[in-house]
């Protein structure tokens, strides 16, 4: 028996597994059959739609899921900054909520 705890979150999401086996197809169908490769009345330039598309969709949910994870970061260190602002206990302690702080007074020249 192992130890280990078998991970229930993969480092690739489904839609990109789907992607990748497409992708990987593909590259078997052009390798494997003349026609793949060639041009069609209908669809175009066969290679471009059976590896550029799938591969441009894979490119594109790496990208977005990429940002996404920085605009989180982004957004959970500005959500603790402003916490610490508010309740921060050294600031509430010395002034009552809603108070504006006083202006020093500079000593006058003589």
């Amino acid at each position: 028996m192992s130890n280990t705890v078998p991970s229930s979150r993969s480092a690739v999401s489904v839609p990109e597994q789907v992607l990748l086996g497409l992708l990987f197809l593909a590259g078997v169908a052009l390798l494997s059959l003349p026609a793949a490769r060639g041009v069609s009345a209908t669809f175009g330039w066969m290679p471009l739609w059976l590896l550029g598309l799938p591969g441009m969709a894979l490119a594109m949910a790496f990208l977005l899921r990429r940002r996404a994870s920085q605009t989180l970061t982004i957004d959970v260190a500005s959500r603790r900054q402003r916490r610490r602002q508010v309740t921060d206990p050294a600031v509430n302690s010395r002034r009552p909520a809603g108070a504006v702080p006083r202006r020093r007074r500079r000593p006058q020249a003589a």
